[in-house]
């Protein structure tokens, strides 16, 4: 189909979500709450993430050809489908924020080493406009091109890490209690599936896709977890002073091996991603505004998506604190309804017959 993406693209697709936010501060934020215990948080959110995985091929089987907007407003009414929608927008938006001022942060250390947030701020908007504009298939098949770049770019950063390591972390020492607020507090960092229910009509149906998606899944989360395991070894009482996390932990290896920089290659890797990630929230951003208001253009949805952007970082969420504060006080709630329960959910859908019109252009 013209407008779709194979069983490959969408495999590289999630298992590009799964490195979303994880890699580079929410270690050092888990270590506040669970120390080397954060890396069980982040065991069990996966599995959760995998439930929800296994949501979202039940629902892809039941509805083929359709969009999750058309399946919302099929069972339950496009006045409430226009309204999750409108939810799912801000929840993504949110995201890209978080990812932007995430990321502005680790350039800002390890590369400008000065403010150069308007440079880093255009050709973040740059890539998205440019991205989204072409369409999802350019789009798929740029984040396929680079996906082999970036899953060796961070293996080698875990490999030469590997140098820094010294005995396994101490694991179960913090109450659970602990742990729970932890994982409730940055549950927005995790749910990243929740995007393949909204390209789902973009993604050709055939059986033998879901083994690859989950093959791609498990190979993404076992990195970020060796990831972790190794952040939490090397920092064992530290981590909440290494913000960096997949640049920290090689950073005594080139001082062992006398080779140089090793960290260039995981500001290339982290680079990488971050354009991957941010094309692939703002082309969800400008979807949702698609389907919500079917008469509006392509070109006019990415227009308000990046002024809506730059209105709400220049007035308020234009920083790591903020968007930090917001993120763990207004979104854990949201983020467990749209993550978890609406997936959920949607599995007492029962397929309708008949074919479902919906005047809305495709992306």
């Amino acid at each position: 189909m013209k407008n779709t993406i194979s069983s490959k693209q969408t495999a590289i697709i999630a298992g590009i979500l799964v490195f979303a936010n994880k890699i580079l501060t929410l270690p050092s934020l888990l270590f506040e709450y669970g120390r080397s215990d954060s890396f069980l948080i982040l065991l069990l959110m996966f599995l959760f993430d995998i439930a929800v995985l296994f949501v979202f091929f039940k629902l892809k089987q039941r509805y083929k050809t359709q969009s999750f907007f058309q399946v919302l407003s099929l069972n339950w009414g496009k006045f409430f489908a226009v309204l999750i929608y409108l939810l799912l927008f801000i929840y993504f938006f949110i995201k890209i924020l978080t990812t932007f001022n995430v990321s502005y942060i680790y350039f800002k250390m390890q590369v400008y080493h000065n403010d150069q947030k308007s440079i880093f701020l255009f050709l973040a908007l740059a890539v998205l406009a440019i991205m989204v504009a072409n369409g999802f298939r350019p789009l798929s098949r740029t984040i396929q091109f680079f996906y082999p770049a970036i899953l060796i770019g961070l293996l080698f950063c875990l490999l030469i890490s590997f140098a820094n390591f010294s005995h396994p972390p101490l694991l179960f020492t913090t109450p659970f209690k602990s742990l729970i607020t932890g994982a409730y507090r940055y549950v927005f960092a995790f749910g990243d599936f929740l995007l393949l229910f909204l390209i789902m009509d973009r993604i050709e149906y055939k059986a033998e896709g879901r083994s690859q998606i989950l093959k791609s899944v498990i190979v993404s989360m076992y990195i970020t977890l060796v990831g972790y395991f190794l952040f939490f070894s090397i920092f064992e009482y530290t981590g909440f002073m290494h913000p960096n996390a997949v640049s920290d932990i090689i950073v005594l290896s080139y001082e062992i091996f006398d080779i140089g920089r090793l960290d260039i290659i995981a500001v290339v890797t982290v680079m990488l991603l971050t354009f991957c990630q941010i094309s692939l929230y703002g082309y969800v951003l400008s979807s949702i505004l698609l389907k919500v208001f079917p008469r509006m253009t392509k070109n006019y949805s990415i227009a308000i998506v990046i002024t809506i952007f730059l209105i709400v970082y220049g007035l308020s969420l234009n920083s790591l604190d903020s968007v930090g504060y917001f993120v763990t006080n207004f979104m854990p709630l949201i983020s467990i309804f749209l993550q978890y329960l609406l997936p959920i959910l949607t599995l007492t859908f029962k397929q309708r017959g008949g074919r479902y019109e919906e005047n809305y252009k495709s992306g």
